[in-house]
C-alpha cells in the first residue's frame, strides 16, 4: 500500500478543513447545523457492526479440531487480524462526530467483513471442492484490507486527531496548572497558620515551664506546712488528754479527804503528803504547758509555710502586671520578705509586729494611683 506524501495530502485536505470548521470558536449556528451528524438509528446500527467486527475472535475462524489440519483456516488468521486492526483505530465514541456519508462507509466495510467471517464459520467439508472454496475465502479476506484502507485513512485520521485534541489537552494542562498553583498556595498558607500556631504553644510552654519552675519551689513550703499541721493536730489531741489529766487529778486531791483518802495522821506525813501533791499536780499542769506549747508551734510554722507557699505561687503573676524593671524589683523584694521574714499568726508571741513593705512599695501605690486620676 504505497503511497506518496502528495497524494496523503491531498486527501486529508478535506478533513483538515472539516477539523477546523468543527473547532473554531464562536462559530455561527448556520454553521453547526452544516455539521450535523447522522440520524441516531444509522449511528447505532454503525456502531453495532463495527464493535461486532472489533470484539470478533479470530481464533474461532481456524477451526482446525472441526475440519482437521488440511481443511483448517490456519492461513486467514493473520489478515483478519490486520483487518480487525485496522477498524480498531476508529474509536466508536467517534462515530457521534460523523455524517451519514461516513457511517454508511464504515457500516457497509464491517458488514462486509464480517459476512466473509460468517461464511468461515459456516464452511464444511462435505461441499465440492472445499479446499478450492477454503482457499477463495482467505482471499477474500486478504482483498477486503486495501478497499478498506482506501476508504477509510481519512477518517481514521481524524480520529487521532480528535483522540489528541491539541486545545483540549492545553486546556486541560492551564487547568492542572492552576489547581497546582492554588495547592501551593493552600500549602503555604496553611504551613505558615501552623508555623504560627507552633510559636504561639512554644510562647505558652516556655511561660508554663517557668511557672511550674516556681511552683516546684512552693512545693517545699507545701509539704512543710503538711508536716506541721499534721503534728500540730496530734499535739492538740495530747493538750486536751492532758488537761483531762489535771482536772482528775484536781478534783482527786480537793475531794479525797472527805473520803478517807490521802489523810495524814501526823505532822510529817502531812508535810510529806503535801510536798507530793504539789509535785504531781506541777508535774501534771506542766505537761498540759509542753503539750499546748507544740501545738501553738506547730500551728503557727503550717500557718507560715502556707503564706510562703502562697508568696511563690502568686508571684509570676504580679511579676508580669508589672510595667517596668523597677516595678519587678520592688514585686520581688515584697516576695522574698512574705518567704523569709518573720510573719505573725496570732499562735506565738515571737515573730516581731510583722513584715513592714519597703518605702518603694508605698511609692508605686501612690504612682499607680496618680496614673488612674
Amino acid at each position: 500500500m504505497p503511497r506518496s506524501a502528495g497524494s496523503l495530502a491531498l486527501q486529508l485536505a478535506p478533513i483538515v478543513h472539516y477539523l477546523q470548521r468543527a473547532t473554531a470558536t464562536g462559530s455561527s449556528q448556520e454553521d453547526t447545523e452544516k455539521m450535523s451528524t447522522g440520524d441516531s438509528e444509522l449511528l447505532a446500527s454503525t456502531r453495532d457492526s463495527l464493535e461486532r467486527v472489533q470484539g470478533f475472535d479470530v481464533q474461532s475462524l481456524v477451526r482446525e479440531r472441526e475440519l482437521g489440519a488440511q481443511l483448517a483456516f490456519t492461513a486467514i488468521v493473520e489478515p483478519a487480524l490486520r483487518l480487525i486492526a485496522l477498524l480498531d483505530r476508529i474509536p466508536s465514541s467517534t462515530l457521534d462526530d460523523l455524517p451519514d456519508e461516513q457511517l454508511q462507509t464504515i457500516m457497509n466495510l464491517a458488514d462486509r467483513i464480517h459476512n466473509v467471517f460468517t461464511q468461515v464459520t459456516e464452511f464444511t467439508a462435505d461441499q465440492g471442492n472445499p479446499r478450492g472454496v477454503r482457499d477463495s475465502l482467505v482471499d477474500q479476506v486478504i482483498a477486503q484490507y486495501q478497499p478498506c484502507f482506501n476508504q477509510l485513512h481519512p477518517l481514521i485520521a481524524y480520529s487521532h486527531y480528535r483522540s489528541a485534541d491539541f486545545q483540549s489537552l492545553e486546556r486541560e494542562a492551564r487547568e492542572t496548572r492552576q489547581r497546582l498553583e492554588q495547592s501551593v498556595a493552600d500549602g503555604e498558607e496553611r504551613m505558615q497558620s501552623a508555623l504560627t500556631e507552633i510559636q504561639q504553644i512554644l510562647g505558652a510552654a516556655r511561660t508554663a515551664a517557668a511557672e511550674v519552675g516556681v511552683s516546684q519551689q512552693a512545693i517545699h513550703f507545701q509539704e512543710a506546712a503538711k508536716e506541721h499541721e499534721t503534728e500540730s493536730s496530734r499535739w492538740q489531741t495530747r493538750t486536751g488528754w492532758s488537761s483531762v489529766a489535771l482536772f482528775v487529778v484536781a478534783v482527786l486531791f480537793l475531794f479525797a479527804p472527805n473520803l478517807g483518802l490521802l489523810d495524814a495522821e501526823s505532822t510529817p506525813d502531812a508535810i510529806q503528803m503535801s510536798v507530793a501533791k504539789v509535785l504531781v499536780f506541777a508535774t501534771v499542769s506542766y505537761a498540759v504547758y509542753l503539750c499546748a506549747r507544740n501545738f501553738l508551734a506547730h500551728k503557727h510554722n503550717a500557718i507560715v509555710n502556707k503564706h510562703r507557699q502562697n508568696a511563690l505561687v502568686t508571684y509570676t503573676t504580679l511579676a508580669e502586671a508589672a510595667h517596668s524593671r523597677s516595678d519587678q524589683d520592688v514585686v520581688l523584694t515584697y516576695a522574698a520578705a512574705c518567704i523569709f521574714g518573720p510573719q505573725p499568726t496570732g499562735y506565738t508571741r515571737e515573730g516581731g509586729e510583722g513584715f513592714t513593705p519597703p518605702s518603694g512599695v508605698i511609692g508605686l501605690v501612690k504612682d499607680a494611683a496618680e496614673r488612674r486620676e
